[in-house]
């Protein structure tokens, strides 16, 4: 490092697990669940605050329950309280009114465990990272059906979380009587299960009685492996059939009349599996209620849906309704007799926490984000070292253990901090942190003032006072306090000031990182790029810039900072062996699959810089960061003067960070800068947005945002031409939104909205990955060779010989037509190449499906090809007479990423 600091800045944090807050919060039973999957956690935890913040809209009995939590361990090798989940359960005592904790450690536990009526306020709770198992083999024949579960929980107000349950018995051949397995059995009130598996054949889980949530599970059978006569949420929940020749059935919910309140709902759950002919559910008992809502179902389902288990006279009696679910097993793409498609009304009260009542019981999953845990009195600390102008100087992360409480933890973290900082040769050292007792303690005086944070310190004062505490917790740490005190005292100056939990949010991520490592492990000078895709966002919206280059720190004294933190979550990171983007592996056939094949074939550059294009190597090993903030507090107002600040042949990976907003600009990135990204949040999409059309600028230029350069990348965007619909009378009407024709681009969670030419690909490789592409005539068209993953065409390939081409892989094609009106291409250049594959086609496209524009003389050279697609616009007629309906053979080469050359360019976003 050249040359020597004058100070240095210390941000130690930990992020508190549970938020005191003045204000009164609850869970709210009436907004719905969102339409879309990605926006489910967001609406979970607005909606589902903790009890701190609810102790006047909570049943009174949970709210004296969870002020007084009690932890019992469980661990095989004798370290914790019992060895046996059995002999914890028996330790509660009956009646008990405190949450109690039971912390299983890994491992299988062979047990039949049962938790009585009169021992309430149960959790059992695994780490999410090595889950227990929980294990036994009982059957209808020895136990009754009921009784057989591994786990049964019949007392009110339980919580499981991170747990695999596991009926093993074998799978009934139809021969043995009593071979119904039940895995769960669940009959008390107001329990909520989290990132649970539950695995068995036929009854695998038991809902039987009272209200349940079931937030990201899976659920694993054959026949009805759901049953019982619950009133129960299912969200985002996997429900995975066992196949086989006989029947299977998901649900056998257990109404007889119609005053009965119970039934099931799926949300935003995935049904998968083996097999074919699976019913939703059957008509066990009169009046069976289950719907389900924004649901994928793949191919295992019967076209039927659903089955009256051989009673006509219940076909009018039983409650089955669907709403808005994809797949080829949904309603929409076949005919169902036995239940209804559902209204936006309809459906609203199946789709809200009020479906169960959560308001009054329902709480967030135990220690959510594990930022530290007695538990497993293990922390992690990061710790990154930078200066005002950007520079990386070093970053550490290592784990500790033997973490007994969240004080001492806290304490730790801020120690290692300075410890770290000593190493460096600087004057002058500044400890921020959002740990608010451990800053006052360092700076020995619990009365100082702490600014705009000074209501804080003075809250902290008065529980302090109150409690006679100040002495008791720092106590027993007062060493790690006084030599956190003197590496401090050993620089010609210091200071120890609080600061908010975001502007410390880089360490965080390194301290979640720390928790896979055996040894600590340390950085120097290098850039951390191995953490960057993780944290840039986090930075973005931080205001602080932690790389080289990225940028002055307005109002700051050059210094160095050391960020410090402690946490507990765990991230992954990128092994040391080296990968490639694989260009020959087929997109699988199952859309729930398409994001795991991406993510296992697209890795991070540090992996691939031995296969990847040398500059784009170069480039990505220097990013430097650009923020747009029109109302100021970033680098530029507008995205336009951002691009006019790279220099032209650029070569370096520059994120243009564009925060939410309406942005009225026409945009063109040139040819000579390269390497560029438009990156916005996906919970605040920017809207970038102008009216240009062909009559003003000719359509090539109309354009709303024009990249000609190569390697762009665009991640979590909104684009419009807002120039109004043509009419068919105004000459030039055509409005482009964006224009594409610089090599090796991806588009990421991007929107594009325009009606005739909307997006002009016009040239090049490119990915289209999880987009949304508006617009009426050609709006995808030109001579790009792109894919679209998971998103109708004027394709220009005018010689057999060139080498482009549109492949869409999962996509969708909706909107609204008349008497189906819409081609999925028109012959525009004289050769088209266009394929359609896996993809859900709503009833809007036109008998003949491609167009020849007008001239019969293409036919010969047009190539049309359609895939296993679904939907009711999938069926290929006699009228179509340019679709070749392609082999496995003949659709290969355009369900892969060497459809794209993916290897040499393609990166995660």
């Amino acid at each position: 490092m050249a040359g020597k600091n004058k100070c240095m800045v210390v941000h130690a944090a930990l992020i508190m697990t549970i938020l005191l807050s003045a204000t009164i919060a609850m869970a709210d039973d009436n907004t719905p669940v969102p339409a879309a999957l990605s926006q489910v956690n967001t609406w979970f935890n607005n909606n589902v605050k903790p009890y701190t913040q609810r102790q006047k809209t909570l049943d009174p009995a949970v709210v004296t329950a969870e002020a007084g939590q009690k932890v019992i361990k469980v661990m095989q090798d004798g370290k914790g309280n019992f060895k046996t989940v059995t002999d914890a359960i028996n330790s509660i005592p009956a009646g008990n009114t405190k949450r109690v904790i039971v912390y299983i450690g890994s491992g299988e536990y062979k047990e039949k465990i049962t938790i009585p009526r009169n021992k309430p306020f149960v959790t059992l709770y695994g780490s999410p990272t090595n889950m227990p198992i929980l294990t036994f083999d009982g059957t209808a024949q020895k136990y009754g059906t009921v009784n057989s579960a591994t786990v049964i929980a019949e007392s009110d107000y339980f919580v499981a979380a991170n747990l695999i349950i596991k009926n093993s018995s074998p799978r009934p051949d139809g021969k043995r009587v009593g071979a119904q397995a039940v895995a769960l059995r669940v009959s008390g009130n107001k329990a909520a299960l989290y990132n649970c598996k539950l695995f068995g054949f036929q009854d695998t889980l038991c809902d039987d009685r009272g209200n349940h949530l079931f937030k990201d599970c899976y659920i694993e059978g054959t026949v009805d492996f759901i049953w019982g006569s619950g009133k129960s949420l299912y969200l985002n929940t996997e429900l995975h059939v066992l196949g086989d020749n006989g029947i299977t059935v998901i649900t056998a919910q257990a109404r007889d009349s119609d005053s009965e309140d119970t039934g099931y709902s799926f949300v935003h759950c995935k049904i998968t599996g083996t097999g074919i002919g699976t019913y939703l559910g059957r008509a066990w008992r009169a009046r069976p209620q289950v719907v389900y809502a924004y649901t994928n179902m793949t191919k295992v389902v019967n076209p039927a849906g659903w089955s009256n288990d051989n009673h006509s006279e219940r076909d009018k009696t039983v409650s089955y309704g669907e709403y808005k679910c994809m797949g080829p097993g949904s309603s929409k793409n076949n005919k169902r007799n036995l239940s209804k498609e559902l209204t936006d009304e309809q459906a609203k009260r199946f789709i809200s926490l009020g479906y169960i009542q959560g308001s009054k019981w329902l709480l967030p999953p135990p220690n959510p984000k594990g930022q530290f845990s007695v538990l497993d009195a293990v922390g992690g600390v990061g710790v990154i070292i930078w200066n005002a102008v950007g520079d990386f100087i070093a970053a550490t992360a290592l784990k500790l253990t033997g973490i007994t409480s969240l004080v001492l933890a806290e304490i730790a973290a801020a120690c290692e901090a300075a410890l770290f900082a000593h190493q460096w040769q600087n004057e002058q050292v500044i400890l921020e942190g959002d740990a608010l007792l451990v800053i006052a303690a360092i700076q020995n005086n619990l009365a100082a003032n702490h600014g705009p944070f000074g209501h804080l310190m003075d809250d902290t004062r008065r529980i302090l006072q109150s409690f006679q505490l100040w002495k008791a917790n720092f106590g027993p740490f007062g060493h790690l306090m006084d030599d956190t005190r003197r590496i401090l005292q050993s620089f010609q100056l210091w200071k120890a000031n609080f600061v908010l939990r975001d502007a410390n949010t880089v360490a965080h991520r390194l301290a979640r990182f720390s928790l896979t490592l055996e040894h600590p492990v340390s950085w120097f000078e290098d850039p951390l790029d191995i953490i960057f895709d993780l944290i840039l966002e986090d930075i973005c919206w931080c205001g602080t810039l932690f790389f080289p280059s990225f940028g002055k720190m307005a109002g700051k004294t050059p210094c160095m900072f050391i960020n410090a933190s402690l946490m507990i979550i765990t991230i992954l990171l990128t092994s040391s062996t080296a990968a490639i983007a694989d260009d020959t592996i087929p997109i699988p056939s199952d859309s729930s699959q398409v994001a795991s094949w991406f993510d296992n074939n697209v890795k991070t550059y540090n992996e691939r810089k031995s296969t990847l294009d040398p500059a784009l190597v170069a480039a990505e090993h220097a990013p430097q960061v650009i923020k747009v903030m029109q109302y100021g507090g970033g680098n530029f107002k507008t995205i336009t003067d951002a691009i006019n600040s790279i220099p032209a042949g650029n070569t370096k990976r520059m994120f243009v960070y564009i925060k939410g907003g309406v942005y009225n600009e026409k945009i063109t990135i040139p040819h000579n800068k390269p390497f560029v990204t438009f990156y916005g949040s996906p919970k605040s999409m920017p809207n970038i947005t102008f009216d240009g059309t062909a009559q003003k600028y000719g359509t090539v230029y109309s354009g709303t945002l024009i990249v000609e350069s190569d390697y762009f990348r665009a991640v979590n965007l909104v684009i419009i031409n807002s120039a109004p619909e043509p009419d068919g009378i105004r000459e030039g009407a055509q409005a482009v939104a964006v224009q594409i024709s610089g090599n090796k681009a991806a588009f990421y969670n991007c929107k594009m909205i325009g009606y005739q030419d909307t997006l002009y690909d016009y040239k090049g490789l490119h990915l289209f990955k999880d987009c949304f592409i508006q617009g009426t005539v050609d709006f995808i068209f030109r001579k790009g060779k792109p894919l679209y993953l998971v998103l109708i065409t004027a394709q220009q390939r005018d010689s057999a010989s060139e080498d482009s081409g549109f492949s869409f892989v999962h996509c969708k094609i909706t909107g609204t037509t008349y008497a189906r009106r819409t081609y999925l291409g028109r012959a525009w250049g004289s050769s088209p190449n266009v394929v359609v594959a896996y993809t859900d086609i709503a009833d809007i496209v036109h008998p003949e499906r491609w167009s020849d524009f007008g001239h019969p003389e293409r036919e010969s050279n047009l190539f049309y090809g359609e895939y296993n697609n679904w939907g009711q616009g999938s069926n290929i007629t006699s009228q179509a007479r340019y679709t070749r309906k392609l082999s496995d053979a003949e659709a290969k080469p355009f369900i892969s990423l060497g459809n794209i050359q993916g290897s040499k360019w393609l990166l995660p976003q």
